[in-house]
């Protein structure tokens, strides 16, 4: 599946294993010759994963303090770090971009392919968001800086000589604030990982523990409810989340792919409560049969048959949570693990290498 185009790849950051991180390594299955640019780089998250032997290179925001924790921090270094990276000389520039990956300087001679993850949600879908978490004093400042921002966001996206989305959901992002038409490439599940099981008393949150993925919702839907919870996955919000949950939550921190898989073989179903830009690991639970509870928003909506593969809580509330449980509990109809898993192969890993390629060659092409 790999091709022969002299390349280079620019990924925004390195600092844990997540499903961009997931595709970024298919990417390199296609063009495993290309270096990886990024602002930093943490080896220990990418040790025993597909990225642990690529050829990486980061900038000198790597040698800020305590970075790896939070890099989002230091968003406003970002595009000065970007303009420091030196590519070599390539025909073909791939931005792995959630954030500013788009925005590397490139010569009239090369092509500039973007696989977008999300537009950078702080500058776009959720700004109103970080904006309230600034004290009032700043508002003002920050919203003339984010205004800049956006401007240069969409004049470094008109750049690109071809645009591809993770989602139909991104997709109308992408036309809604750069008015850019992108070509929609879901990223790549590794669905031959998993494999149905047999069913237990337990549902599973895997998700990372960040504000944006509304893991506090589940915690108190689940308090509420007094069914039993396991929540796998690490992040800043655990602390927080450890002191709200009752005592029938069990915290597990990080697990690796093998106990992931073994978890949601056996999970009664899998919860997770944020919007997202795809949602990697909601697909990794159909691939082991194991049916979705899931808000209905954003790309959620693309990978989640209602009634077949899972079900939708209407509001992104504890209250729509704790009804999208009850109904899933008194399903009519049992979901069948065999056809949550057949559902889930749409989204295989060589779906992902097929289609990335054939946009590779049709950009160097153009």
């Amino acid at each position: 599946m790999e091709t022969n185009v002299k390349a280079a790849i620019v990924h925004d950051a390195l600092p844990f294993f997540g499903g961009a991180e997931r595709t970024l390594g298919a990417m390199l299955e296609v063009l495993p010759n290309a270096p990886v640019y990024t602002l930093i780089h943490n080896p220990a998250a990418l040790q025993g994963t597909a990225l642990e032997a690529a050829d990486i290179h980061s900038t000198w925001l790597q040698s800020l303090p305590r970075i790896r924790n939070n890099h989002y921090r230091f968003f406003p270094l970002f595009p000065s770090a970007l303009k420091s990276i030196r590519l070599p000389e390539v025909d073909l520039i791939v931005a792995s971009s959630y954030a500013l990956a788009h925005w590397i300087p490139k010569s009239p001679a090369q092509r500039l392919l973007v696989y977008c993850h999300t537009p950078l949600r702080y500058l776009w879908s959720q700004r109103q968001v970080f904006m309230a978490r600034l004290p009032a004093p700043l508002r003002p400042l920050a919203s003339a800086f984010l205004k800049m921002l956006r401007r240069k966001d969409r004049q470094a996206a008109l750049r690109a000589s071809a645009y591809t989305a993770n989602s139909a959901w991104v997709a109308d992002q992408i036309r809604r604030y750069y008015g850019i038409r992108a070509t929609v490439i879901h990223p790549p599940v590794d669905t031959d990982r998993f494999a149905p099981g047999a069913r237990e008393d337990f549902f599973l949150c895997l998700t990372r523990l960040a504000p944006h993925k509304r893991v506090e919702l589940v915690v108190q839907a689940f308090n509420e409810l007094g069914l039993p919870l396991v929540i796998a996955g690490d992040g800043p919000e655990g602390k927080k989340l450890r002191r709200l949950a009752g005592k029938q939550i069990t915290f597990l921190g990080h697990v690796s792919d093998r106990e992931a898989g073994d978890l949601l073989a056996r999970a009664k179903g899998m919860v997770h409560m944020a919007a997202e830009d795809f949602g990697i690991a909601m697909v990794e639970a159909q691939a082991a049969g194991c049916p979705v509870i899931a808000f209905r928003g954003g790309a959620n909506l693309e990978t989640i048959v209602e009634g077949k593969t899972g079900v939708y809580a209407d509001e992104q509330s504890q209250e729509g949570l704790v009804r999208a449980v009850q109904n899933f509990l008194n399903q009519n109809e049992p979901f069948r693990p065999d056809d949550i898993r057949t559902h889930a192969l749409r989204f295989s890993k060589d779906k992902f290498l097929e289609k990335f390629r054939t946009a590779v060659l049709r950009c160097v092409s153009s």
